[in-house]
């Protein structure tokens, strides 16, 4: 029983010394840039989670109203079904649950409009995606109060979190980060 618990505890650690060969870290514990390039190389472990994503990307959206019946042309159902000009639905939520496995976390920056003649309501024009290993998110005082997304070139952009849609799998030891499957 030991020996089991010893395996488990060394692959629960995300610390594979020497276990694959590759431009891959060694003796430490990995980063979010680790675990992309760790599923690049994979045999198994995209087949999986692609399967999973594929799942994710077959749903149906459908909005209620108070009574229970659906709203067919609500208009938050544009960009969930085509979110933006490069990815379509299918696409941009497979994607999402390929970070939210790989990465535990899932950024979607909204594109927001005002709505004509109504400066406090707005509507959702294109969902994004920002890549989980680019974003930090700015905490103060244990409140998120910036998303900032280190782009190429070395660019930082903040967004604030109301332009941000963050979904994560919670990490015990640090709650406000996600943890990888």
């Amino acid at each position: 029983m030991g020996l089991f618990k010893n395996i488990g505890d060394f692959l629960s650690a995300k610390s594979y010394t020497g276990l694959l060969p590759g431009d891959l870290p060694a003796g430490k514990t990995w980063g979010q840039g680790d675990l992309l390039r760790a599923n690049e190389i994979s045999l198994y472990t995209p087949r999986a989670l692609n399967k999973r994503a594929e799942k994710m990307s077959e749903i149906e959206f459908v909005i209620y109203n108070k009574r229970g019946d659906p709203i067919p042309d609500h208009p938050l159902l544009q960009p969930l079904r085509y979110p933006n000009e490069t990815h379509g639905g299918a696409q941009f939520w497979r994607l999402y649950q390929n970070y939210l496995d790989i990465l535990g976390s899932a950024y979607i920056l909204l594109d927001i409009e005002p709505v004509l003649f109504n400066q406090k309501k707005h509507k959702i024009k294109n969902l994004y995606h920002l890549r989980p290993d680019l974003v930090k998110p700015r905490v103060v005082d244990g409140k998120i109060i910036n998303y900032d997304y280190y782009g190429p070139g070395g660019n930082i952009t903040s967004y604030s979190p109301e332009q941000v849609i963050r979904i994560f799998n919670p990490n015990p030891s640090n709650p406000l980060s996600g943890m990888s499957l």
